[in-house]
């Protein structure tokens, strides 16, 4: 740091120069008013032990970011980006060009391990799907209708894992197109109908003649969770499936939800005091189903009465969808 004065003149010559001009015009008011010689001494004597104190600190104060920037200069990161001889302010410059290029390198490889993560998961989805689907076929045969439900859990499990890692991708695959809300339902239903067969579960499902826009193969992940939900815990009794106003409502008459946990069945990994009976609830499917619906411009809300039902509605109204 031995040059850094000259960088600090380099620096602060606006306001070193403004200095000298104080004492310069104030000599001069003085002696247009004829001031004697002594009394511009001392004026003369006081200014410049003022601006002595004054420069002193400053530079004090300048060396020492200019040390701090030097120290920094240690990190892994932001090594030789900064010598004894640069200008403070272009080496402020210099630092944050140098971190922009960080954070962007950064980003950009945080992209590209999540699009090879979801290619990998995507890939695996697909070659996993074809014993599932083989396993399916056996179990037709043999009609154990307990094992089929597993399957099917399965299934939705592996569903879970690429939808969690697609819909927090910086860019989702949305597809808009106008939906049979009716066709949608009926082609969810029925991949869950030997689960209800299996639980002795009636299913009602009331025809809504509705067509809106929307991307439909995830609107039909979010309803599969939710029914898939609904299964988990109604021990009896059916789940209705029915349009009320604006919203797709999935009732069913199972053990609901605890008044406390309802403001919280949106979060992340939160399962509730059901999800700690039953140890493998994951707290993802609730998560997920809101998280989607957002990004495609609608909504979801819960309204439950603990051990009489539960209600999820979607919202379907066409003015909540968003084509970006």
């Amino acid at each position: 740091m031995k040059h850094l004065y000259k960088e600090y003149i380099k620096d602060r010559h606006y306001y070193l120069l403004s200095l000298l001009f104080i004492v310069f015009f104030a000599d001069l008011f003085l002696l247009l008013y004829g001031a004697e010689a002594n009394a511009l001494a001392y004026l003369n004597i006081s200014l410049l032990i003022f601006i002595t104190v004054m420069t002193a600190l400053d530079y004090w104060r300048y060396r020492r970011l200019f040390r701090a920037l030097v120290d920094f200069r240690k990190e892994p990161l932001i090594k030789d980006i900064v010598d004894d001889r640069q200008n403070l302010l272009k080496a402020y410059a210099v630092i944050i060009d140098d971190l922009k290029q960080i954070i962007k390198n950064s980003d950009e490889a945080n992209e590209k391990k999540m699009r090879e993560m979801i290619d990998y998961y995507t890939l695996w989805v697909h070659q996993i799907k074809t014993p599932i689907a083989a396993m399916q076929l056996l179990l037709d045969e043999s009609g154990d209708l307990e094992l089929k439900s597993e399957l099917i859990k399965i299934e939705q499990y592996v569903t879970m894992v690429l939808g969690y890692l697609r819909i927090n991708a910086e860019t989702t695959d949305f597809v808009f197109s106008h939906v049979d809300l009716d066709k949608l339902i009926g082609e969810v239903v029925k991949e869950f109908a030997p689960v209800f067969i299996s639980k002795h579960l009636r299913i009602e499902v009331a025809k809504t003649g509705y067509h809106f826009l929307t991307d439909e193969k995830w609107l039909a992940f979010v309803l599969g969770q939710i029914i898939s939900n609904a299964l988990k815990y109604t021990k009896n009794g059916s789940i209705r499936i029915y349009k009320q106003d604006h919203y797709l409502v999935v009732a069913d008459s199972g053990i609901g939800i605890d008044p406390k946990d309802l403001p919280r069945v949106f979060e992340k990994g939160y399962s509730g005091s059901e999800g700690r009976i039953d140890k493998r609830a994951s707290g993802i499917g609730l998560y997920l189903a809101k998280k989607i619906l957002l990004e495609l411009g609608s909504d979801i809300f819960i309204d439950s009465k603990l051990g009489e039902y539960t209600r999820v509605y979607i919202d379907i109204s066409d003015r909540n969808m968003m084509i970006e």
